[in-house]
């Protein structure tokens, strides 16, 4: 022990590591790679249960929409009709050839690329059998020494009989019935598709799994994966016995998944899971060796100046925790402790240019920001100050009624009123739908003096959206573009029509719609996304910014939970959609953190 104290912080450290090293991770990487293999054991199970539960569910799927198809082909297609009326005819009789091939021709239109099955056997209640005109031999053979055989040749009462043939072929049996009147005319046989039922598909993998199919009483039917017959045989035995491992040649897991009519048993080779397991723990080793391995080295090469590096930094880091900013640790190496160092100095440098800087920098910027949204704010709001112009209208009223023209003392009147209100109103910052429309019903009565008979400018709002708060002259930019450039003065009639409404989600959603010569696609992306300072493509410049002050507002006020859309055809209208929060106090607004 003395003589292990006595060694240098290096050599100590060397030993150190490679004991408790070797000891430690070897323990950790063994236990982790068992446990690993273990685990790919478990999900290698699960995924072969996974599968037999897929494929079964697929194949009861499969089979059952198979006989409904049948069942129905053969009414839709006049098989059974045709059955019923050959049912007493002999080959000698009048009539028979026609009718025989009338039955044919029904028999082939039952075989399409989408039919479950690709032959067919039919055989009348009076012993008369057809196929279709492509039917093999051993096919037709095979259907018949099934009729001929119990249970498949006696009346199943519409039930579906499910058999497999000596070479593996699936057949499927069923009475056909003529359904006006209903009667029993013959029984069919079908050969299936073998690709039609079910298939492995992308869940088998690298599993190499094989599933039989197994019927009620426990004969198989189908294989998938494969075509051992030793192992139809071993599956019927696994079903019985609710084995979980079986030897056919090799060993195999089993999975064994029931179904309502059908049972599907899955078998995967021992050795891919040996072998799955196997690799895991190569893997398992060579990594821990490797890294034992490379974690020596490493400790031999970076220890040899380590000490003295972090001693020197370490006593740097107290000097400065102790408030010696004006420290700077010497670098002695280019490796990863004199980078550290480096990073160190470079650290504090910074920090000290931070501190200095940082409250000077951030009282700039929320002050520079803070006036830059109150100048918008208020240069948005007080576009119009309307003192003066009403001032200028109640001279002008009083021309108008010394000279006698009424038309100009109702034009001067509605200006005054719309001013009047505005006097008022921009003296707040929220007013109510309801006189914000107030407002707008004398702008938009201005416009009738333009033109004339042939507007239409309709208000309508919900009760609940009446009393809602909006921004003060919100809508009078979308109001006057609407007058301005969505009245085509060619038409008969236009409409510029106002409607303010609540949704069930609490949002107030004012519109306002006119059948004008709308915009261009362009034109409405300008207005939703260019800063009000860009000049409009279309020489609008005025009408444009109104609509993106609009916008703005909405964006300083609400936020994101402000929505404003244009939609917008060419000689069909445009409409403007305005959504915002439904609130009745100012208050509520406080709460928003965009407020």
């Amino acid at each position: 022990m003395a003589r292990f104290h006595g060694m240098p912080y290096r050599v100590k450290m060397i030993l150190l590591y490679s004991v408790t090293i070797v000891a430690v991770v070897g323990m950790i990487t063994l236990t982790l790679t068992l446990t690993a293999s273990r685990q790919v054991l478990m999900d290698k199970m699960a995924h072969l249960n996974l599968l037999t539960e897929q494929v079964l569910m697929s194949f009861s799927d499969g089979t059952s929409a198979a006989a409904q198809q049948l069942l129905t082909m053969a009414s839709g297609k006049g098989v059974s009709s045709q059955m019923y009326a050959m049912r007493n005819l002999r080959q000698d009789e009048q009539g028979y050839y026609q009718n025989a091939q009338s039955l044919l021709y029904a028999i082939n239109q039952m075989i399409t690329t989408q039919s479950f099955y690709d032959s067919l056997y039919v055989r009348l209640d009076g012993g008369l059998s057809f196929t279709n005109s492509f039917a093999q031999e051993d096919f037709v053979a095979a259907a018949s020494a099934l009729l001929n055989s119990e249970p498949y040749g006696n009346n199943t009462y519409g039930r579906a009989l499910w058999t497999r043939g000596a070479g593996g072929e699936v057949y499927l049996v069923r009475d056909v019935y003529n359904l006006s009147p209903i009667r029993h005319v013959g029984k069919m046989v079908a050969r299936i598709r073998r690709d039609m039922l079910a298939g492995l598909g992308t869940h088998n993998g690298s599993l190499n799994s094989t599933v039989v199919f197994l019927d009620a009483d426990g004969h198989t039917i189908d294989i998938i994966g494969g075509s051992d017959e030793a192992l139809a045989a071993a599956a019927e035995t696994a079903a019985q016995a609710n084995l979980t491992e079986v030897k056919v040649g090799d060993p195999y897991a089993v999975s064994i998944q029931r179904g309502e009519n059908w049972t599907a048993v899955g078998f995967l080779p021992k050795a891919t899971l040996n072998s799955v397991s196997q690799a895991v723990i190569r893997t398992g080793l060579i990594v821990g060796m490797l890294g034992i391995l490379l974690g020596a080295l490493a400790v031999m090469a970076v220890t040899q100046r380590m000490t003295r590096q972090m001693r020197l930094l370490v006593k740097s880091m107290d000097e400065v925790s102790a408030g010696n900013m004006d420290l700077t640790v010497p670098i002695e190496a280019g490796d990863e402790i004199g980078q550290m160092a480096a990073h160190f100095n470079r650290m504090i440098a910074q920090t000290r240019e931070l501190l200095a800087r940082v409250v000077q920098e951030e009282n700039r910027k929320s002050k520079a920001e803070y006036e830059m949204l109150e100048y918008k704010y208020r240069s948005l709001q007080s576009q119009i100050n309307p003192h003066f112009i009403y001032n200028a209208m109640e001279t002008v009223n009083a021309l108008a009624k010394l000279d006698g023209n009424d038309e100009i003392c109702d034009v001067v009147r509605h200006i005054s009123a719309f001013f009047r209100q505005n006097t008022g109103n921009m003296q707040k910052r929220f007013i109510t739908v309801r006189r914000e429309f107030d407002s707008l019903k004398q702008y938009a009565h201005i416009y009738h003096h333009i033109h004339g008979n042939s507007l239409s400018t309709p208000f309508t709002c919900s009760p609940a959206a009446a009393e809602a708060l909006i921004p003060t002259m919100i809508l009078q930019p979308v109001i006057e573009n609407a007058l301005v450039h969505g009245v085509r003065p060619a038409e008969d009639e236009a409409v510029v029509s106002i409607n303010a409404t609540d949704t069930p989600d609490g949002r107030l959603v004012i519109d306002v719609r006119d059948n004008g010569s709308g915009m261009p696609a362009g034109l409405v992306e300008q207005i939703l996304q260019s800063p009000a300072s860009e000049p409009m493509s279309d020489g609008r410049a005025a009408t444009g910014i109104g609509m993106r002050n609009v916008r703005d507002r909405l964006r300083l006020i609400y936020g994101e939970r402000a929505v404003l859309s244009i939609e917008s055809r060419e000689n069909e209208g445009t409409l403007v959609s305005i959504g915002i929060p439904l609130v009745y106090d100012e208050e509520e607004l406080g709460h928003n953190p965009n407020y």
